[in-house]
């Protein structure tokens, strides 16, 4: 059974990447074919479906800084909103007859946003620690201890008094830390990584907390640690096999009848006021448009943890079954929907939204644009390891040098290290308009997802960009793709790399020097 899982899985993931279309979306739309023709889910396919879920939290987890999370934006924002969008539900609850304690659950139910998609889409665009994505991933985590309170509400999951020693969790940190550098690299640094996901999972579910709220927050407790961004890339590969098995069951659990499909329509025409409801309670707190814009596009969907709320819901009398194989195609197809739009976000704002990029310039705020860039020669898009190797050869070099950055601790790192790199989007078009593009000679773009670099390409070639514009490939059919969208010069990281052993071998310790 699982093996023609698997099968479904890939052809239609394969089709949706012929549409230019996120894998995701065919692994949905494969789960939605399998459950027409009568098949259900299995034990097998539930416990793969947890572990990917498990370890994608975890992973999102690595990436996150407890200080980060602790801003008014984001626990004002998060909680605002979950207070709006619930009375909104609840009042079509209570029209559809779902009575007055049926309708407020079915309202905060509805009002919450899938940490699972959301992460995984910020994730495909190295977006987790972009300014953005880190708010989105704030109040997502606010509306997981929203989620524990209804849970006990619903009697399904009550926690313990136990639940307070969590508290004293942060006292693990330098163990952890130690084993995290005696572990060595490769494999065993796999093993370390899922035992301590699934060690986070097992202690919250044991003292009657979100299991998956565990695997988060253990991955925040470590993000600080030197080797915490290779832990999650040793995961990355084991993390994406088995999320499939999470949208494939999505799309296993069926269709409703027909009354419950029209109340889904319904619901998805909603969707855009879900999301206006995220921008404006962002933009309450002085974020610009295009960050309260970008936060919301990523959580406009439904939550599975409907699916999971409900379930309580129906055990204890709350809500009927119908409501729960409504919400269950609800939440598929809000992922569909989301999935395709987050493919061209960006065209999106551009062609639909740019008007609102004429708002004043907040300053003293995490995402204020730069007024200028002065009289910089050259620009570095994505100060990560590619990213600060160039930004060192050519400051080195005594050239005019500037890096740019979407995620402020990595900003406040460099700093700290005197170099020049200021906040920035690579895909804002906002950003780009205060650059003096035309004294800038040439511009690296260094950012590692594929997508990333062809939007950022085409963008500075739409705006009038001339000069050189180069980056990295890793694949050969990469490169066809990448000069087509404009790029000046490419490079492949292992051929360079052959390169300069070659002439290491041949010619002696330093390459570098050698013409």
């Amino acid at each position: 059974m699982e093996i023609l899982f698997i099968f479904a899985a890939y052809l239609f993931g394969l089709i949706a990447q012929r549409l230019k279309l996120p894998p995701l979306v065919g692994y949905l739309v494969a789960g939605f074919a399998l459950a027409v023709f009568g098949f259900d889910s299995t034990d097998t396919l539930k416990t793969i479906s947890d572990l990917g879920v498990t370890l994608l939290l975890f992973t999102v987890g690595l990436k996150i800084r407890f200080k980060n999370i602790l801003s008014k934006e984001i626990i004002g924002g998060g909680f605002l909103y979950t207070l709006v969008s619930s009375i909104l539900f609840a009042a079509i609850g209570y029209l559809l007859g779902y009575g007055v304690y049926g309708a407020l659950y079915f309202g905060v139910m509805l009002s919450f946003s899938s940490t699972v998609f959301a992460a995984k889409v910020l994730d495909d665009h190295d977006d987790l620690g972009a300014y953005y994505g880190r708010i989105a991933i704030g109040i997502l985590i606010i509306q997981d201890i929203v989620a524990v309170v209804l849970l006990g509400v619903s009697g399904m999951e009550t926690p313990s008094i136990w639940a307070f020693s969590i508290l004293a969790l942060p006292l693990l940190i330098p163990l952890l830390g130690r084993l995290l550098n005696r572990t060595g690299h490769g494999e065993l640094l796999l093993v370390f990584g899922v035992f301590l996901a699934l060690s986070g999972s097992w202690l919250f579910k044991s003292v009657g907390l979100s299991d998956k709220l565990g695997a988060l927050i253990i991955g925040i407790l470590i993000a600080e640690q030197p080797k915490s961004e290779e832990v999650g890339k040793v995961l990355w590969g084991l993390k994406e096999t088995f999320l499939v098995a999470f949208f494939l069951q999505i799309g296993l659990m069926g269709l409703p009848n027909g009354n419950a499909i029209l109340l889904v329509g319904l619901f998805l025409l909603i969707l855009p006021l879900k999301g206006l409801i995220y921008f404006f309670s962002l933009k309450l707190f002085r974020l610009r448009n295009r960050t309260s814009f970008w936060s919301s596009s990523v959580l406009f969907c439904y939550s599975e943890f409907g699916l999971i709320a409900g379930a309580g819901a129906v055990s204890a009398g709350i809500l009927s079954n119908d409501v729960l194989v409504m919400v269950a195609l609800l939440v598929a197809a809000s992922f569909v929907m989301l999935g395709i739009a987050n493919k061209w976000m960006s065209d999106i704002y551009d062609k639909f939204f740019a008007f609102l990029d004429n708002e004043p310039e907040a300053k003293h705020t995490r995402d204020h644009l730069p007024s200028c860039i002065g009289n910089t020669k050259y620009l570095i898009v994505g100060m990560g390891t590619c990213g600060t190797s160039t930004y060192q050869f050519l400051s080195e070099s005594k050239q005019s040098v500037l890096g740019v950055d979407a995620d402020p601790n990595v900003i406040a790192d460099h700093r700290k290290k005197g170099r020049r790199v200021i906040y920035g989007n690579a895909v804002d078009t906002a950003f780009w308009s205060k650059c003096n593009l035309q004294s800038v000679q040439g511009i690296s773009v260094c950012l590692p997802v594929l997508d990333e670099k062809v939007a950022v390409v085409k963008k500075l070639r739409k705006l009038g960009y001339q000069n050189k514009i180069d980056t990295y490939y890793n694949y050969d059919d990469e490169a066809e793709i990448l000069i087509k969208a404009g790029v000046s010069e490419l490079v492949s990281p292992l051929k360079l790399t052959g390169e300069s052993l070659g002439r290491m071998i041949t010619y002696g310790k330093e390459p570098e020097k050698i013409a």
